[in-house]
């Protein structure tokens, strides 16, 4: 191969590999900039530390509306981590669509209003599978799906 020929195509292909890390990247800082926690709300998340195999159980979350205008609770987002030991059986109120295992969690859209200055409670029916220690994140996501608190799960199941 001319040696010409072999520079255009090493030129090339790293003219590609920064386009993309350029494009990649600012999608990334582009995605952390519109995503922020939610503002005007306050979330209570209660859940049992431990739990035997094949026991349910619940998560209960409480989204407070504080800002005095209507809200929407979009979605419930679940990490994987945490799905590998307890599975959600059903929620109240009910999950009108799942989005299933995009990028490391499933999202459980509810897409319900909070009243101005009333609240919204969320019970999600679990079920615990298998013994072992899970750890996750549990996002509540309010007006939209880049408007979300984050809050850390550690549940243990016994055998």
């Amino acid at each position: 191969m001319n040696k010409r020929v072999l520079w255009i195509i090493i030129g090339v292909l790293a003219l590609l590999a920064v386009s993309c890390a350029v494009c990649f990247g600012t999608g990334i800082v582009g995605l952390f900039a519109i995503s922020r926690p939610p503002e005007a709300v306050d979330i209570n998340v209660r859940y049992p530390e431990q739990v035997a195999k094949d026991e349910p159980f619940t998560i209960d979350i409480l989204v407070r509306d504080l800002s005095g205008r209507e809200r929407t609770l979009d979605s419930i987002d679940i990490d994987e981590a945490l799905l590998e030991g307890v599975a959600l059986m059903r929620a109240q109120p009910r999950v009108k669509d799942i989005l299933p295992n995009t990028a490391g969690f499933t999202s459980y859209f509810f897409e319900r209003p909070i009243p101005p200055n009333g609240e919204l409670p969320v019970r999600l029916h679990m079920q615990a599978l298998k013994p072992g220690l899970y750890q996750g994140t549990v996002d509540v996501c309010i007006d939209g799906p880049t408007r979300c608190a984050s809050y850390e799960l550690t549940i243990t199941v016994t055998p």
